[in-house]
């Protein structure tokens, strides 16, 4: 388990990821069902992300470690963005570690991709993300 003494890396590509979209304006969210968002959190200020990158952020208890029944992303973390944001499922993207997670949020109308967790967020990954999207609005 982490603490908040412990120090955070990003992937490779994900910091000029989110810098490129954060410089486009894009609106970005973040969601995470974390058994500490306290940790969470602090790692986010500590890779200097706790503000003005995401324009909501979900980080939202596991009842008991990283069980896959509690704070549900369709359920919980979803709802609570497009409520905060106003943007509607279908004009989101969403990149997940999860496929079952990946699987239950596309299911809301939101174009959700798969992320290698060895690759994390890159270009490419980003790329595939745009190409889908842009399929699913047809």
């Amino acid at each position: 388990m982490y603490t908040t003494r412990d120090e955070p890396k990003l992937y490779p590509e994900a910091r000029g990821v989110l810098e490129a979209l954060k410089q486009k304006g894009v609106p970005m969210a973040l969601a995470s069902r974390t058994p500490t968002p306290d940790v969470a959190r602090a790692f986010l200020r500590k890779l200097d992300l706790a503000s003005g990158v995401f324009i909501s952020q979900q980080l939202i208890p596991a009842s008991s470690g990283f069980d896959h029944n509690s704070a549900q992303k369709d359920l919980r973390h979803f709802p609570a963005i497009q409520k905060e944001t106003g943007i509607p499922y279908n004009k989101m993207l969403f990149y997940d570690d999860e496929d079952k997670n990946v699987h239950r949020v596309s299911k809301l109308g939101v174009t959700s991709v798969l992320v290698s967790t060895r690759e994390g967020v890159s270009v490419n990954t980003l790329r595939e993300g745009l190409q889908a999207y842009n399929e699913q609005a047809g």
